[in-house]
């Protein structure tokens, strides 16, 4: 177990791991805000040879932020694609993120690139593709003070098991 104590100033980051094959874990995030209870959002190690993730988001009742790594040793180029509940391309980054080895980029999903506001009022489906490399991408979800994380999946859409698209 790693764990980052909750004293000092704020910090940001992430940790990378090589874990032998078949060993899994996963992450907790903890919000502390004083007066309130701790808030914690779990989420799962992730591979990092993956070029594209999805994810879904709910911009009507939270607010949806991510975090994009490039843990890769070269720049990578990520394109983003908002699709409303209805599979309609509602947003469309207007220029790619451009990561370097190592780097990450932290935002809302509204904001983090020019042409993703379409989201603003809608929910539906992220899409995060690169040509090369490898990324990856961390939901998360807010409401109040309440956190959560949001799951992405290798690949470009969500199906449930009837092969209908989920939310």
């Amino acid at each position: 177990m790693l764990e980052a104590p909750n004293v000092g100033s704020f910090a940001e980051g992430y940790v990378s791991v090589a874990l032998p094959v078949g060993v899994t874990g996963y992450g907790v995030f903890r919000q502390s805000v004083p007066g309130l209870p701790d808030q914690e959002a779990v989420v799962p190690l992730a591979y990092p040879n993956v070029t594209a993730l999805s994810m879904v988001y709910d911009d009507i009742n939270a607010i949806t932020a991510i975090a994009v790594v490039n843990p890769s040793n070269v720049a990578t180029s990520i394109t983003i694609t908002a699709e409303d509940v209805n599979g309609n391309v509602i947003a469309t980054s207007a220029n790619p993120l451009v990561l370097q080895p190592g780097t990450k980029q932290i935002g809302l999903l509204r904001s983090i690139l020019p042409g993703l506001n379409g989201i603003v009022g809608n929910r539906g489906i992220a899409k995060f593709t690169i040509p090369t490399g490898g990324i990856v991408v961390l939901g998360l979800r807010a409401k109040g003070v309440a956190l959560t994380s949001i799951p992405t999946i290798n690949g470009r859409t969500l199906f449930d098991f009837t092969g209908e698209q989920f939310f």
